[in-house]
């Protein structure tokens, strides 16, 4: 048991790093600046510069989804651990 509370509590340091190493903080303020401009009353005046705004938030948010989608699985497994040390 020590032994897979070990890989898990790794399993969280390596979902951290990633988080870092996406940059999910700075993709999350930059959706927000891009949501912002999208909001703008002239913001369909330029068709293709509007298209490449959506099309650059469409895909930090894709890349956002990917990493939580691992963060709410390892959460999954934390929980999983819990309860089995729970009912041994």
């Amino acid at each position: 048991l020590a032994d897979l509370k070990k890989e898990i509590e790794e399993m969280g340091n390596r979902l951290e790093e990633l988080r870092f190493l996406f940059d999910i903080s700075h993709k999350e303020e930059e959706i927000k600046k891009l949501e912002d401009v999208t909001l703008e009353p002239d913001f369909w005046d330029d068709r293709e510069k509007a298209q490449k705004i959506l099309q650059r938030t469409t895909n930090l948010k894709e890349r956002i989804k990917q990493y939580a989608q691992l963060a709410a699985q390892f959460e999954d497994i934390k929980v999983l651990w819990e309860l089995g040390l729970e009912e041994e």
